[in-house]
């Protein structure tokens, strides 16, 4: 019989338990927990700032719909097993090749294993750089190695194509893609595998090597009937630990595909789709389902409980970890505070700090701290801290939230805040574009504080080698664009007149006469004639040059020249940008003329005109503030607000920080103030976009809840056109259809 307890065995029990219950607690609050909410949030709609609603089973409805229709979750899981398939046996082979090879007694054995181990131990973001740059198509040292052979190398991470997929073989479409890259990036880091393939040769028994070589066999043999064999535990071991990492590959993944798995969606693997759903689109039930759905496909248990825990465990520890700055300075006495967060960073943000030092010293009342909140989570953030109860006074935004937060009662109406008569008053002192981007069913509910506008950048050399005038309508931009590049599917073509940017549909949408959002009725125009117009000239450009030699030149923008205006280095003659450029463009000019070097002549107009569309047209967004519901101190918020953005007699101020930033200011009243006249005086090139900034023409995004979706949905759509050859009229009316059935899902659940 199983011996009972002894009395001293029960009296340390206490004991025990309290130094286990640390570890108790965290896996409790840490595994168990997220994993039963992730359960929970995946038969609910929940976006974070709401509570969650159960929708029952509609989540998982929707992610058969996309693996049976070609969606989303779809082309991620085929993303993910064509890499796991293509990079794990390429590791594998890669891997016992090389501990073979370093298993033989050869001179400088010991370096040349610390040569091919060295790569494992490089950070994955360096290595990703540094295979972006080897693999870029056009000035890559891989290519350029391959053309001293007078072989032409692939377009690598800049081309959605797979070079071992037996269908595209047949319809001509293969050829070494994004994926087919990415593979070959990761046996960059195949020399953990060699260490382990290496060690266990070191267990084979030599005498059974010798007894093969007396009966004959050769090397090879030897291979294949001792070696082989005897590393199969650790084939199989390197096996299940290569697909777990593959499936979990995201770091690498989210660096060569700039975070949003292009092109046309080639790189965007489970882990990034699920990332991007959670914490970007912020549909924690659709993250959740798609989790638990991989689970249940047959994912390892290990490797999905790390997945849906990170997702909610993320919800615990953000507040802690991504909390502001320390709030631990002295407020002056008699003072109120402010907190402001801001997404500034760099030069910008010296300026943003000098702002909030001359408003702190104009008064005595309210001491405003700016806290830099930079990085791509500022929504959740946000999210996290009204929900949480300790949300700022102030925020800076630029994206399009305000219909999102405010019809989930998220923000505080500027009526709450001002005065009648100040309200009245901004209805005329604002832009009409800098009232709109604020505005949510006829109330303002965010003071714009600066605009950013789109123009025609060209090359004044180009075009006057031409002989030619900036284009003032699209015939005329067409008629250079073929001037300039004759048309010619040429992949390796060096420069274009123009290329149209599927991120520009808002922009060329308007300029043709369209809307994307009808005011009066509140549905989605996507399909409207007009851009649909707008769309088909954009894809006009895939055929006349090729879809493939575009993409991969469109994609290589980025990659090539980071954040710097790819009009500078001669990619084109003319494009689409903001007033931002302004500056970049007379620093270039300063360094060309300081090295003695020709300058660059760059020109500014308004984009040209479609036949009978509107003049000075184009898509405007910009900054703006917004006061969350719930704050500390709104009153102190709003008059940092004004003070900042012009309102209220501070028009000089406004002036003096939109020089300082380079910023177009939101009210003619500024664009007055001398300084900013002085101002246009020296940057004459600036003064088309404030130009522009005061026509009725520039239309922001609509007034919307899922604006940003919108956005989202758009884009893919004009990818789908330019690059993938359908219709545009149908890609069109499916994202119509879409986003009026996800702002009817919204309104259904706030209702």
């Amino acid at each position: 019989m199983p011996r009972k307890p002894h009395t001293v065995d029960r009296r340390q029990l206490p004991a025990a338990l309290l130094f286990v219950s640390p570890w108790l607690l965290g896996f409790a609050v840490l595994i168990v927990y997220p994993f039963i909410a992730s359960l929970y949030w995946s038969f609910c709609r929940y976006d974070l700032l709401s509570s969650p609603e159960w929708v029952g089973t509609e989540n998982y409805r929707q992610l058969l719909d996309e693996l049976l229709h070609g969606g989303r979750f779809g082309q991620a899981l085929w993303n993910t097993a064509y890499y796991a398939l293509v990079a794990v046996p390429l590791s594998i082979v890669l891997g016992v090749w090389l501990a073979v090879m370093l298993s033989w007694n050869i001179r400088y054995r010991a370096l040349f294993r610390t040569v091919f181990f060295l790569p494992s131990v490089v950070p994955v973001v360096a290595a990703s750089v540094l295979w972006l740059w080897l693999l870029d198509p056009r000035d890559g040292l891989v290519n350029y190695v391959l053309s001293w052979f007078g072989i032409a190398g692939p377009d690598w991470f800049k081309s959605p194509h797979v070079a071992l997929w037996p269908p595209d073989w047949f319809r001509g479409t293969a050829g070494v893609g994004s994926k087919d890259a990415l593979a070959l990036m990761s046996a960059w880091g195949m020399g953990n595998f060699m260490l382990i393939y290496m060690a266990a040769l070191q267990d084979v028994p030599r005498d059974l090597y010798e007894a093969a070589e007396i009966d004959g066999a050769n090397r090879a043999r030897r291979f294949w009937h001792i070696t082989l064999p005897m590393l199969s535990p650790v084939i199989f071991f390197n096996l299940v630990m290569g697909l777990i990492q593959s499936v979990q590959a995201f770091t690498q993944v989210y660096i060569v595909s700039d975070g949003v798995g292009e092109p046309l969606g080639s790189l965007r693997v489970l882990s990034l789709h699920l990332f991007l759903a959670a914490f970007k689109e912020l549909d924690m039930g659709y993250a959740s389902a798609m989790a638990w759905s991989t689970l249940s496909a047959g994912y390892s248990a290990s490797s999905i409980a790390r997945a849906v825990g990170l997702i909610a465990v993320g919800l615990m520890i953000v507040p802690a970890v991504l909390a502001p700055g320390s709030r631990s300075e002295p407020i002056p006495q008699g003072r109120q505070e402010v907190v402001f967060w801001h997404f500034w960073g760099g030069r910008d943000r010296a300026v943003v700090e000098e702002i909030v030092d001359r408003f702190n010293n104009s008064q005595d009342e309210h001491y405003v701290r700016a806290v830099a909140m930079p990085g791509a989570n500022l929504d959740l953030k946000f999210f996290l801290s009204v929900t949480g109860g300790d949300p700022p006074d102030l925020l800076n935004q630029d994206d399009p939230v305000v219909a999102d937060w405010a019809i989930r009662d998220a923000l505080t109406p500027l009526d709450k805040l001002a005065t009648p008569a100040e309200i009245s008053e901004l209805e005329t002192w604002l832009f009409p574009a800098a009232r709109a981007l604020g505005s949510f069913d006829d109330r303002l509910y965010a003071l714009c504080n600066g605009l950013d506008i789109r123009a025609l950048y060209y090359d004044k050399n180009v075009l006057e080698e031409f002989n030619r005038e900036p284009p003032q309508t699209i015939e005329e931009i067409d008629e250079l664009a073929r001037l300039i590049a004759p048309p010619g599917h040429d992949i390796r073509r060096r420069r274009y007149g123009y290329v149209p940017d599927s991120r520009r549909l808002w922009a060329w949408g308007i300029v043709f006469g369209g809307r994307f959002y009808d005011p009066a009725t509140g549905g989605i125009t996507a399909d409207s004639r007009p851009i649909v117009d707008a769309l088909s000239w954009m894809a006009s450009y895939s055929e006349m040059y090729g879809a493939d030699a575009l993409l991969a030149f469109r994609q290589g923008d980025q990659a090539l020249t980071g954040a710097a205006f790819p009009l500078l280095q001669g990619r084109y003659a003319m494009l689409m940008d903001g007033q931002w450029r302004v500056r970049e463009v007379e620093a270039a000019v300063e360094a060309a003329n300081a090295a003695g070097r020709p300058a660059p002549r760059i020109g500014v107009v308004p984009l040209p005109k479609w036949k009978d569309g509107p003049a000075d047209a184009g898509w405007v967004n910009g900054n703006f503030f917004i006061v969350p519901r719930g704050c500390k101190n709104p009153a102190g918020a709003w008059q940092f607000m004004k003070f900042w953005s012009g309102f209220g007699g501070n028009e000089a101020e406004a002036a003096r920080a939109c020089v300082a930033g380079g910023w177009i200011p939101a009210s003619e009243q500024v664009v007055q103030q001398e300084v900013f006249k002085q101002y246009l005086k020296d940057h004459p090139d600036f003064a088309t976009f404030v130009h522009l900034a005061a026509s009725k023409n520039q239309v922001p995004w609509p007034p919307i809840p899922v604006a940003q979706f919108y956005d989202d949905q758009l884009r893919e759509a004009a990818m789908a056109a330019m690059y993938k050859g359908e219709d545009p009229k149908a890609v069109l009316q499916r994202t119509t259809r879409r986003v009026q059935q996800r702002i009817d899902e919204v309104l259904e659940h706030e209702d």
